[in-house]
């Protein structure tokens, strides 16, 4: 009983660029379409490294070209996926810095607000959740951020609801005309 030996297949130049200018024919690449852009080539006086579809059709076999183009898909869209996930972090990132600027904002002018609140004018805990519910419904928003255009402690509790109805009117809007 002989063993049997195992035989690395090592591709040769030739067959190598054939292969890269089969994967280069994209999706619809064939065999067929191979043999006919080397035959177009040839006349045009470019060297080409076969045109025998034969000769294309053994080198497929011979070193596993299917197989190669699925290793090869893989790996595309595995760099898709990773470039695509770093790219949804990145807005993460953005989004929260944006979120941590706007409550940080608010926070300080909440804080100076407190200071100068009268009775008749908005408690701290309404300001909270009128800031809760105004970023809430802004998350994704970016563009369109909530501004404060008075000073706090001018504004009265009824102003503040107002303000706070007329942007959830506005966000309303902006989400059913996309």
């Amino acid at each position: 009983m002989g063993r049997k030996k195992h035989t690395v297949v090592v591709e040769t130049e030739r067959s190598q660029q054939a292969f890269e200018a089969y994967w280069a024919l994209g999706a619809s690449r064939s065999q067929v379409k191979l043999q006919e852009k080397f035959k177009a080539d040839r006349a045009k006086g470019i060297a080409v490294p076969t045109v025998n579809i034969r000769q294309i059709s053994d080198w497929s076999a011979k070193y596993g070209w299917q197989n190669k183009i699925r290793v090869r898909v893989a790996e595309e869209l595995e760099r898709e996926r990773i470039a695509a996930r770093k790219e949804k972090e990145k807005d993460q990132d953005q989004a929260r810095k944006i979120r941590r600027g706007l409550l940080n904002q608010f926070i300080k002018i909440f804080n100076e607000a407190e200071k100068n609140l009268k009775p008749d004018k908005i408690s701290w805990t309404t300001a909270i959740e009128a800031l809760r519910l105004i970023l809430q419904e802004s998350r994704a928003e970016f563009d369109d951020m909530p501004t404060v255009k008075v000073q706090a402690n001018e504004m009265t509790k009824d102003e503040l609801i107002n303000a706070i109805n007329e942007r959830l009117a506005r966000l309303q809007a902006n989400s059913n005309n996309q």
